[in-house]
């Protein structure tokens, strides 16, 4: 593989590096935004500069269709790739498949991605930024407190991590094992997310705007049906699974899988993760607002009348909510990524 990615930008980079010494990389993402996670996986070195781009941005380059703009970064082969010029990009349900696929053929699993080209692992950038630890780590921060607190202060995100991901397990295994290992033997129609997505969205009609909600939200009449959805698309799939003779098949994906980390509280990871974020970032801002309001309450409860007063004025001037996607987190500690943190880490 070429050390620099293509012909007409060699010069450039050649001449940047010997001006200034520095190793000058082209990261190009599918869209600028993702810059906004992939940056806390791109090291900060005196010799490393990082340049973002997109397909768009290097259409004529790379003699790409500006039309069909993110889709074309998988079509820019392998060799055009190098220390220069590198991919990252959402995995989707490339990982997932992969494990379900070993697990069929009963071989070593070894996920194969191309030089120089990093995924996400999870389903998506979304499912990084809304990983339990960074949402915990940054709500703490908000209030002032320490992670380690949190399970105390903010109780209802992990209830929430917790019972969201065993609800989706089952079924979005049936979904991927559908649209990714059927879809590729079978020829079948892919069946899409659009069904389930429209059971587990009604979580947003739970009212969110007072404590109590949130104190009663898992004990709610809509929490309660969206179970028993889900549990109705469950039983649809198992009788397709049937009537394709991959029922066993589909078990043993179930049962083995776990071995790979992935199980009823890890799932939420390969959850579309657009839709885990309009899940979550509306809820954590009113969650946010209870909780500090207990801080403050908390923090004032036992300073006499005028210094509470204060105190409270003080802590309400301090108020500030800053959205989760801005959060600087430490990817090398996801469960997950931490594998393609480690390749980027190594490289450069």
């Amino acid at each position: 593989m070429s050390d620099i990615a293509f012909t007409q930008s060699s010069k450039y980079i050649k001449k940047s590096q010997l001006f200034n010494g520095k190793l000058v990389v082209k990261v190009l993402f599918e869209n600028i935004q993702d810059s906004n996670v992939w940056k806390d996986s791109l090291p900060i070195k005196e010799n490393v500069t990082f340049k973002y781009a997109t397909a768009v941005d290097v259409a004529d380059d790379l003699k790409l269709k500006r039309r069909e703009g993110c889709s074309q970064l998988k079509k820019i082969s392998h060799y055009e790739l190098g220390k220069n010029l590198i991919i990252c990009i959402d995995s989707d349900y490339n990982y997932i498949g992969s494990i379900m696929r070993s697990i069929i053929n009963n071989t070593d699993f070894n996920y194969f991605i191309y030089d120089y080209v990093f995924e996400t692992i999870v389903n998506s950038k979304e499912n990084l930024i809304y990983y339990e630890q960074y949402v915990v780590e940054h709500m703490a921060s908000l209030i002032y407190s320490h992670a380690s607190d949190m399970k105390d202060k903010a109780p209802w995100i992990f209830d929430f991590y917790a019972k969201f991901s065993n609800l989706i397990f089952k079924h979005l295994l049936q979904l991927i094992y559908h649209d990714v290992i059927l879809h590729q033997d079978l020829k079948i129609n892919q069946k899409g997310f659009k069904v389930f997505w429209n059971k587990i969205n009604k979580i947003l009609d739970i009212p969110s705007n007072k404590k109590v909600n949130f104190s009663q939200f898992f004990q709610s009449r809509i929490w309660k049906d969206i179970e028993l959805e889900v549990e109705k698309l469950e039983k649809e799939m198992e009788i397709i699974f049937l009537n394709h003779n991959r029922k066993i098949e589909f078990e043993l994906i179930l049962s083995k899988i776990k071995n790979f980390n992935i199980n009823e509280k890890t799932i939420y990871n390969f959850f579309m993760g657009h839709n885990l974020e309009s899940l979550l970032k509306n809820i954590l801002v009113k969650y946010f607002d209870i909780i500090y309001e207990d801080e403050i309450c908390f923090k004032c409860v036992d300073l006499p009348s005028e210094n509470s007063r204060v105190r409270r004025r003080e802590l309400e001037n301090s108020k500030i909510y800053q959205e989760t996607s801005l959060y600087r987190r430490n990817l090398g500690e996801h469960e997950f990524f931490s594998q393609t943190f480690e390749r980027l880490k190594n490289l450069y």
